[in-house]
């Protein structure tokens, strides 16, 4: 996947800028804790830097779950994917210390956002390409807005992680799943679904790398400072190629039979936006735990950039 090659660019610059005094040895594929395992096995040690989809858990992470949940909704239709690709790293550094505090609390701290930089489409077994379509789909979520926007649109949402969805397709447990070109490519979902429709929704799947906070607080300042400006740095870097290897992806993906329809148009994103509505992001905000005057500021920011942008 992309998102590793991206990761591995960060690592060696890490290796590269301590000079040898920090070697960062990956295992992959699962290896050492499941994906939704991940967040549990940072908090532990059982892992020193991990991967960490926070939409996941949002009893562990009430703030960046309801934010994400937010930003993936009301940018469907931007197809600025630079301002998307910063948009939830922005928002850390703006209110890095109340986001610090609710990684303290989990034992970790944020590194930087690994994923979540692609469009991302709906791919499904039989065609989807409007509004009218999603009625009765079992299509997957991973997060509370997620959920709600699939539940407004008579559409059924399934939890399943991303690495268990190409069988869920396969045996007719889901009829489509929401997924970046790449990805599609990546776990050979054009294999079981031969439908995709560009929704242009962004940050489905953010995930931070965390590192266990026992062993940041063990790290020599100057080793914090090249970890810090790397993380820095990434979104740029991580964001070069992204565009095309979903355009190499999606040549790809035509080559093997699928239909791609024409992207969600302004006017569709605009109506699916009137039907999730503000009212239920701000009661599940209150409900988990954010603070009122901090969701309200990030809202207004969400609706404020999405709407110029879409």
């Amino acid at each position: 996947m992309l998102h590793v090659q991206n990761l591995l660019w960060a690592w060696g610059e890490i290796e590269k800028r301590s000079e040898g005094r920090v070697e960062i040895i990956n295992y992959w594929s699962e290896t050492l804790a499941k994906h939704r395992e991940c967040a549990d096995a940072v908090t532990t040690g059982t892992v020193d830097i991990g991967y960490v989809c926070t939409t996941y858990h949002p009893a562990k992470f009430p703030i960046c779950e309801s934010v994400t949940s937010t930003l993936s909704i009301f940018n469907v239709g931007v197809k600025d994917t630079k301002w998307t690709r910063a948009s939830f790293q922005n928002f850390y550094v703006a209110n890095k210390a109340t986001v610090d505090a609710e990684m303290a609390n989990q034992n970790m701290k944020w590194l930087f956002v690994s994923a979540g930089s692609a469009p991302n489409v709906i791919i499904s077994v039989e065609p989807i390409h409007s509004l009218a379509d999603m009625e009765g789909v079992k299509i997957r979520t991973n997060k509370a807005g997620v959920t709600h926007l699939w539940q407004v649109s008579n559409a059924i949402p399934v939890s399943v992680s991303s690495s268990e969805a190409y069988e869920a397709m396969a045996r007719g447990a889901m009829d489509a799943n929401i997924y970046s070109m790449t990805n599609v490519v990546a776990r050979k979902q054009y294999e079981v679904a031969k439908y995709i429709w560009p929704i242009y929704m962004h940050g489905y799947s953010t995930c931070p790398e965390m590192i266990n906070l026992d062993v940041w607080n063990a790290l020599p300042e100057d080793i914090k400072a090249i970890f810090e400006d790397v993380g820095e740095e990434f979104i740029e870097y991580s964001g070069r190629d992204t565009d095309r290897v979903e355009k190499e992806s999606r040549e790809f993906i035509e080559s093997q039979g699928v239909t791609i329809f024409p992207d969600i148009t302004k006017e569709e994103a605009e109506e699916w936006m009137e039907m999730a509505g503000t009212q239920w992001f701000i009661d599940h905000a209150a409900e988990v735990g954010v603070p009122t005057e901090l969701y309200s500021e990030v809202l207004d920011w969400i609706l404020t950039e999405t709407a110029k942008r879409r």
